[in-house]
């Protein structure tokens, strides 16, 4: 009985391991205190969650705040791959954003919503939370991209986030 539970541990750390090693997203626990990352306005970091201040005033719309969470990935190839994170805060739209780049700097937008309150979708696995996750197709000619997360919200509103991914779908 021991050695299957051994053995079943093994294997779930083994998958664990191999799942993190095929995000694209370099830091996602935030461990190195936002290195990698280009966020807005003061964020602070504790438990793999990155906690972000809607700062940032719409120049037409200056009661409109929004932050930014953005990585460059500095290398990827074609195919299917998926964009996920969790999300709560106080903010009334999200933005996402999975953009490719060919050699000669053209942007390609791999994924692209505009989610509002309405479109939020609970995350099953933690409670309070919100959760992306969607599949778009890098084409041919991409050979860099970059993800951008951006809440929008009024005074007092943040952001926090946690459990970044883009790896290859199945």
């Amino acid at each position: 009985m021991k050695k299957k539970i051994a053995v079943l541990l093994s294997l779930a750390a083994l998958f664990t391991l191999q799942a993190s090693e095929d995000n694209l997203v370099r830091n996602p626990e935030f461990k190195a205190t936002g290195k990698n990352w280009l966020i807005s306005g003061t964020p602070t970091f504790k438990d793999a969650i990155a906690t972000v201040p809607l700062t940032n005033a719409r120049k037409n719309d200056p009661k409109t705040l929004t932050a930014t969470i953005a990585q460059n990935i500095p290398a990827i190839t074609p195919g299917k791959y998926e964009f996920t994170a969790c999300y709560r805060g106080e903010f009334r739209n999200l933005y996402i954003v999975f953009r490719g780049y060919t050699k000669d700097r053209k942007s390609v937008n791999i994924i692209a919503k505009w989610l509002s309150k309405k479109d939020f979708v609970k995350a099953g696995d933690k409670p309070g939370w919100n959760k992306f996750y969607y599949v778009g197709v890098v084409p041919a000619n991409v050979v860099r991209a970059s993800i951008h997360i951006e809440p929008w919200g009024s005074k007092g509103g943040q952001i926090e986030v946690t459990g970044i991914e883009v790896a290859e779908a199945e």
